[in-house]
């Protein structure tokens, strides 16, 4: 686990879903969970009926994911990049048209000046595993009219010589830990 760039993750382009290959012994429409040849997990699934499709993509390593949905023809309709095991959006979320064309882009960082890297950081620091799946990952919440913005860390493991489930709560401007609350 170290800081990473995941600013380069995703970018502003129209891309398709390939609801061919997806349907490929899949007639059901089935969510499919599979390795790409570089340790790359991939997820994909459909609504009902293919209304619409999304996949859910996090390379070997990585502390973050990257997140797209498409429409019923298989055109994407938004993504961005977040934590990883469905964790909270960071950078640039990107939402599209039904055509395909980039509507609006939205920066999800604003207002927050501890970074995700910071949080990863933090993490290490803390010995903090958010590699395995059901074991960790990180949320934001925004509270504007109060001014607060945090990050909740949901970890499973050993934490300050105590293990358990815990919930971390770090202020999203400094970093400062907020409160630890042991969950059972």
């Amino acid at each position: 686990m170290k800081p990473e760039n995941f600013s380069i993750l995703i970018d502003d382009r129209t891309e398709y879903f390939d609801r061919t290959k997806f349907y490929t012994g899949n007639e059901n429409g089935l969510t499919k969970i599979y390795e790409l040849g570089n340790g790359t997990i991939m997820k994909e699934g459909a609504g009902e009926d293919g209304s619409w499709f999304a996949t859910y993509k996090t390379r070997s390593g990585s502390c973050f994911s990257v997140y797209r949905e498409y429409n019923h023809r298989g055109c994407i309709r938004k993504k961005w990049t977040a934590f990883r095991n469905g964790g909270a959006v960071v950078g640039i979320r990107y939402d599209f048209d039904e055509s395909g064309k980039l509507q609006r882009q939205t920066n999800e960082e604003e207002n927050f000046l501890f970074t995700p890297n910071d949080v990863i950081r933090y993490c290490l620091d803390q010995g903090i595993n958010l590699y395995a799946q059901g074991k960790g990952y990180v949320e934001r919440v925004s509270y504007p009219e109060e001014g607060k913005y945090l990050y909740i860390i949901h970890y499973v493991g050993k934490f300050k010589s105590q293990s358990g489930k815990f919930r971390i709560v770090l202020d999203g401007k400094t970093g400062e830990e907020k409160e630890v609350i042991p969950e059972y």
